[in-house]
Formats: structure tokens, C-alpha cells, sequence
């Protein structure tokens, strides 16, 4: 119930407005409060237009009545206006309803005449909204998640890929999308192509990394903004689910620790203790940087190094 207190909202106004819904990605983890209150405030407006036509089309109810309903199982989780499939079957027919009216010349019969021509005019906008920029939008959106087609494919290159043999660990320092590699590594299964046998992404290139090596086998990482500093990368562990100084995640291949919390929560620390020495042959070691992976020279016992933030190329 909490979580869709901020996630309708959000996916009303993807519904409706001009902005997609997973404009809060791009725009900070508060911004999805700031969607939310549009939304709120677009469903309003948009209820108060629809109110007569509500009140005498039961037809407009039955639309109305679905897509509210299929907007609640997609607040189970980000809001992405990929969800929006059912809901916009629903408020396709509200919108060619409430335009056959207008055609008509019969909006909001029963108001006053400021009245109607304010309803006409949010057809207008609503027209011009979903026929003209929705278009535009979806060709773009339809890209997401992975962004443009140039970025997918730096995802998807490594150094040293085509000698893999599925024997080997990938650990990968930084990622500028971390849950990307599951992407990467079901399109090479599917080809026909080697996997590496383990994959680990150590931490996000959304933010400057320090990596010090404390033992022949563990190295303390510390990304400048703490670990799950945005939406996307808390997408698997949210507020509502906080970890704890020295909580112990045991990994094939690796045991993570969490280390120093900063006032939010987060974890702005951990400790990977690896089963194996970190030079063995069977770890590739890579990072971010300048919009590729390139390799990680591991640093010596007792020395750091700090990897600059990597960004997105797209």
C-alpha cells in the first residue's frame, strides 16, 4: 500500500501526460515523489474532465474501471510505462470516448459553457500528447532498458571475451548498469556462445570507486555515493528491506560483508573475500571507464587504487 501511494500516481502520469514513467531513473531517486504529486494532480484534473461522460456512458465506466484495476498489480515494481499495456487498453477507450463527444459538439453536457471549453481544450491536449508525442516516445522507449543500440553493445564487450571457455570468473569492479549482465550473459547462451561460469559485479560506475586490497584474497570497496545511491541499482533491495554493519552475504566463489553505513543506511562499504587468491588464472578482472570495460590491474596487498565515475553512454 505504501509503495503505491508514489507508483499509480507515477504510472498515471505515464498513462496520460507527456512524461514516461520512468522519467524518476533519470532523474534522481526522489524524483518519483515529485512524478507522483503530478500524477495526482493529472488525475484530477483529468477526473473532473471525464466526470460527465463518466456519469452517463457506462461504457466510459467499464474502461475506467480496468485500467485503475490493471494499474495496481504494475505498481509491483519500478514504474516503467512498459507496464502500462492493459491500463492503456482502458484509457484508449476513455480518450476515443471522450473525443467522439467533443466531435459531437456534446462535452460535459450539464456544465457551463468555461466549462466545456476547458474540456474541449484538454482533448485537444490530450490528442496532440498521445498522437503526436506518444509516437515519438515509443520509438525511443522501446529501446529501454539498455538505452541506445551503442551502448548494448559496449555492455556487451570484454577484454579477453572470445577466449572464454566457461571455466572462468568474470568480476566486474564496475558497471554503469549492474543487472545488465544478466542480459549480456542469456544473449551469448542463447547464441551458442561461452559463458563465464561466474559473474560478479562488485559495484555501480555511477560514482567514483576506492579499491583496496587488504589480503592475498579480499579486497574493500568504497563507491563515493554508497551502494545503492539510485533507483535502478536498488531495484533489488529497496529501504524497506536495509542492510546491516557486518551482515554477511555468502556467494559461490566469494563472501561479501557490509561495512561502514552512511545516515540513509546505506552501505557505503564491503569487504569480498574470495575462495581463491585474486591473481589466479581462473578470475578476469575488468572496469568502466571512458564508456568501455577495459582489464583491472589488481593493486598490491596493502594498496588501493581509485577508478574515476564512469557514467552511462547514453
Amino acid at each position: 500500500a505504501e509503495l503505491m501511494v508514489s507508483r499509480l500516481p507515477t504510472l498515471f502520469l505515464g498513462q496520460w501526460g507527456p512524461l514516461p514513467s520512468e522519467a524518476h531513473l533519470m532523474m534522481g531517486s526522489g524524483a518519483i515523489y515529485w512524478l507522483a504529486l503530478g500524477g495526482a494532480v493529472v488525475a484530477a484534473m483529468l477526473g473532473w474532465v471525464l466526470l460527465p461522460l463518466l456519469r452517463s456512458d457506462r461504457t466510459a465506466r467499464f474502461w475506467a474501471l480496468g485500467m485503475m484495476l490493471a494499474l495496481i498489480p504494475a505498481c509491483g515494481m519500478a514504474p516503467m510505462n512498459r507496464q502500462l499495456i492493459f491500463a492503456g487498453i482502458g484509457a484508449m477507450g476513455l480518450l476515443g470516448l471522450l473525443v467522439a463527444e467533443v466531435l459531437k459538439g456534446e462535452p460535459g453536457q450539464g456544465v457551463s459553457r468555461p466549462a466545456r471549453a476547458a474540456i474541449k481544450g484538454v482533448a485537444v491536449i490530450l490528442v496532440v500528447v498521445h498522437g503526436g508525442l506518444a509516437p515519438a516516445e515509443l520509438r525511443m522507449f522501446s529501446r529501454y532498458m539498455v538505452g541506445m543500440s551503442h551502448a548494448a553493445a559496449s555492455f556487451d564487450r570484454f577484454p579477453g571475451m572470445d577466449s572464454w571457455t566457461g571455466y572462468e570468473d568474470l568480476i566486474i569492479v564496475n558497471h554503469p548498469v549492474p543487472d545488465h549482465v544478466g542480459h549480456m550473459a542469456g544473449r551469448r547462451d542463447v547464441a551458442g556462445q561461452s559463458v563465464p561460469r561466474r559473474i560478479r559485479t562488485l559495484t555501480s560506475a555511477g560514482s567514483a570507486v576506492e579499491v583496496y586490497r587488504t589480503g592475498e584474497k579480499t579486497l574493500v570497496v568504497r563507491p563515493e555515493a554508497g551502494y545503492l545511491a539510485n533507483l535502478t541499482s536498488s531495484l533489488g533491495r529497496d529501504e524497506h528491506h536495509p542492510m546491516s554493519a557486518g551482515e554477511v552475504v555468502r556467494l559461490s566463489g566469494v563472501t561479501i560483508t557490509v561495512g561502514e553505513l552512511n545516515s540513509d543506511g546505506r552501505p557505503i562499504e564491503a569487504r569480498f573475500d574470495f575462495d581463491l587468491p585474486l591473481e589466479d588464472e581462473s578470475m578476469q578482472w575488468v572496469y568502466w571507464e571512458q564508456g568501455e570495460f577495459k582489464a583491472f590491474a589488481l593493486p598490491a596487498v596493502g594498496q588501493g587504487v581509485r577508478i574515476p565515475e564512469g557514467g552511462v553512454p547514453f
